[in-house]
């Protein structure tokens, strides 16, 4: 056998173990959510997806990177939550986002906002804003907030332009979905 079917073998047993693992892996997620429900699956992931996020905001601050902000600017980093116009809480249920990555008439109702303000929108949701964080006071003028490196289209309905990996800034409603 040469070098290269004996890498071949390797590789095409190493994607059977992966995808094994993976086979097991959702048969114990719809086990779980035979046992304790859709609803209650969903709310521990909302759970675990928003405390993830806030670690990065938390360690964000501790860095020096964002520094805690009275209002909404242009440059702001915005953390907060988003209701549908029927009510429903979009899934996460909290999102962060710099607020030059907001769809521009959504922006122009945040900027001069303040944390624990509502805005509504024109299609009848509500963004609260929760938080508001803005660049160290040494880099305000000096450089504008930073992108995230990746970015996906977001689900219909968010106020965000793009979505990034929740590794980075995130803004991930998900519509249907409850807090």
């Amino acid at each position: 056998m040469s070098d290269q079917q004996q890498q071949d073998q390797g590789l095409l047993a190493r994607i059977a173990r992966t995808e094994g693992a993976q086979n097991e892996i959702i048969e114990t997620l719809q086990a779980i959510t035979a046992v304790i429900g859709q609803g209650e699956v969903q709310a521990r992931l909302g759970a675990i997806k928003r405390d993830k996020m806030k670690q990065i905001v938390d360690e964000a601050v501790k860095q020096g990177q964002l520094t805690t902000a009275d209002e909404v600017e242009e440059n702001s980093f915005i953390v907060g939550h988003q209701k549908d116009a029927q009510g429903n809480v979009l899934f996460p249920g909290r999102f962060q986002v710099f607020a030059s990555e907001v769809l521009e008439n959504v922006r122009k109702l945040l900027v001069g906002k303040v944390s624990g303000e509502d805005v509504t929108l024109e299609d009848g949701g509500v963004v609260t804003i929760d938080e508001i964080y803005g660049p160290p006071p040494e880099t305000k003028a000096a450089e504008p907030a930073p992108k995230a490196p990746k970015k996906t289209k977001p689900p219909k309905g968010s106020v965000v332009k793009s979505v990034t990996p929740v590794r980075t800034v995130s803004a991930v409603p998900v519509p249907g979905s409850q807090n």
